[in-house]
Formats: C-alpha cells, structure tokens, sequence
C-alpha cells in the first residue's frame, strides 16, 4: 500500500509540473525585449597577450558566426562590442513572434567563391573591418 501511495504522490507530481513546462513564462507578452551585451575588455585581451595565450587581440572575438546564404559560406567575427536582442513583437495562436537584431562593431567577413562567382553582399559596407573573398578554382 505504501508503494501505491508513493507512486500515487511521484505522479501528481509530474502531472503538476507538467503544467509549468507547457504554459509560457508569466513575462511572454508583446513588446518585451531581452538584450544579451557581449563586450569587448581590453584588460582581459592584455592579459592573454602577456600570458601567450593569443599572439594578437585579434584572435579575440566577441561573437563569431558562421552563416550560409545561396550556396556561400561566410565567416563573420566581431571583434568589439556585440549586441544580441530579441523582441516579442506578437503572440498569435499561442506562438510568440519574436524579432532578432544583431549589432556587431569592429566585423571582419570571410568567405570563399567558386571563380567567376559575383557575391552580393548583405552587409552595410562602411561597417565591415576587413574584406576577403578567396576565389576557388574550378576543377
């Protein structure tokens, strides 16, 4: 009887949390935004500098990203402050739409082509550190 009783409790236990899994959290409405700030800490790069962990602050990224758009691979490291938001813009059928900003200072864009390719780019130029398109040979 008592293993009756104790599986009984085990039970309502699950079931109860169970709620709490599925509903969403009580701050799920339109309009909250959460910011995640990665930044850059210049002591923090000295010191792996004097250490000889990295051989350059370059080597130092705050965010590094790799992203895939018709067919091109392009590497994306940032190596000052970074800003990630997301905003919930609305809730329909019990889904949160929710808005994603990306802010990257100090970028630098990598990205190799098959020769003979044309690359549009999605970036805004004059924000972009360092430029490099490797040409691939064909064959």
């Amino acid at each position: 009887m008592k293993t009756f009783k104790a599986l009984l409790v085990l039970l309502m236990l699950l079931l109860y949390q169970c709620a709490y899994v599925i509903a969403a959290p009580y701050w799920v409405k339109p309009g909250v935004e959460i910011t995640y700030i990665a930044k850059r800490d210049n002591a923090y790069i000295q010191q792996q500098l004097e250490k000889g962990t990295v051989s350059s602050p370059d080597d130092i990224r705050t965010t590094s990203l790799v992203y895939l758009r018709n067919g091109t691979y392009y590497s994306i490291n940032a190596h000052n402050t970074s800003t990630l938001s997301f905003r919930i813009a609305s809730i329909k059928n019990g889904y949160a739409i929710v808005q994603v900003f990306l802010d990257l200072k100090n970028v630098t864009v990598s990205f190799e082509v098959p020769n003979g390719s044309k690359v549009s780019a999605f970036w805004d130029n004059d924000s972009v550190l360092n430029f490099t398109c490797r040409k691939l040979l064909s064959g």
